[in-house]
Order: C-alpha cells, then sequence, then structure tokens
C-alpha cells in the first residue's frame, strides 16, 4: 500500500478544479457526479501521477475523460471509506464493456486520516472476468471487485493492512 497525505496532493487547488468540472458540464451532474465525486478521484488520479511520474489531466471540459486517466492505459477508481469498511473497486459496467482502460489502479480515500492510498491493480480483462455484477441506488449497473485477488498489490499490502487504514 502506498499512502500520500492530503497536503502532498494539492487538495485545494484539486477542489477548485472538482468544482470547475462539474459546474462546466450539466451532463456530469444528470450522471450523478458532484463536486465531492470528482475531487474524490482527483485525489487518487493525483496519488498515481506521484508514483508513477505522470501527468495527471486537470483540463476542465464537458464529457469524460474517455476511460483512460493515464497514457499507460490505467484508470484510477478511488473510492471513499467508511469506517470499520474495506469499500470495493467498483466500475460501472458500461465502462468496461468500452473497453478503453487496459489497467483499473484501486485507490482508497481516507478523508478522517486525510490520506489516499493506492492498493493494488487488475487488467481490464482479469476484472471482467471475476468481477460481480450489481445494482447501485441510481440503477446503474456496476461490477465490484474485492482487494483479494488483484493481479498486483503494492508493497504486498494484506487486507488486514488495508482494513487499519480504513479504521
Amino acid at each position: 500500500m502506498i499512502t500520500y497525505s492530503i497536503s502532498e496532493l494539492n487538495s485545494s487547488e484539486l477542489e477548485t478544479i472538482a468544482q470547475n468540472m462539474v459546474e462546466a458540464d450539466p451532463w456530469k451532474v444528470e450522471q450523478g457526479y458532484d463536486t465531492e465525486k470528482m475531487y474524490i478521484g482527483l485525489l487518487g488520479e493525483t496519488a498515481y501521477s506521484l508514483h508513477t511520474n505522470q501527468r495527471v489531466n486537470k483540463t476542465v471540459y464537458r464529457g469524460g475523460d474517455g476511460g483512460i486517466d493515464f497514457p499507460d492505459g490505467s484508470n484510477v477508481k478511488t473510492r471513499k471509506i467508511s469506517p470499520g469498511y474495506v469499500p470495493d473497486l467498483m466500475v460501472s459496467r458500461k465502462d468496461i464493456f468500452k473497453k478503453k482502460a487496459d489497467t483499473y489502479i484501486y485507490a482508497i480515500y481516507n478523508p478522517y486520516k486525510d490520506k489516499v492510498a493506492l492498493i493494488g491493480k487488475i487488467t481490464a480483462d482479469t476484472f471482467t472476468s471475476r468481477a460481480k455484477l450489481f445494482n447501485t441506488k441510481t440503477h446503474m449497473v456496476e461490477m465490484r471487485y474485492s482487494i483479494d485477488s488483484l493481479d498486483e498489490v503494492y508493497d504486498d499490502v494484506t487486507h488486514n493492512e488495508v482494513q487499519e487504514f480504513c479504521n
């Protein structure tokens, strides 16, 4: 598990960018995106950019990023924790079947500790073959996957260590 404090990620700039992204595109609001969700996503992307020495796309534009966040073909999925609960990696079914990203990066944001953790990664093909389908509150079909069988975990992190990060 690779962790970054929020102060390392320039969070005030990311909050402003997230607000601008939502305000610039009514489609995002229609799809259930809000400033907090965009901000959480930017936190995970920024952590991954620091880890891989790639540039975060902070451009404010209409529409999404096409399902690929970075030149290496990765799409970072960041989940906000609830105390004591390790969230699963979730990807919308629609995004999976577009087959844009080569790899999904699993990140967790803990607002109580002001930290973001990169947990690991999984190829899109492996994710699709192992994930479980379920419906969310917004009736969109999602695919979820737990950390136990990621293709690679960072720093050999264990489920117990991730649980500790979430507490």
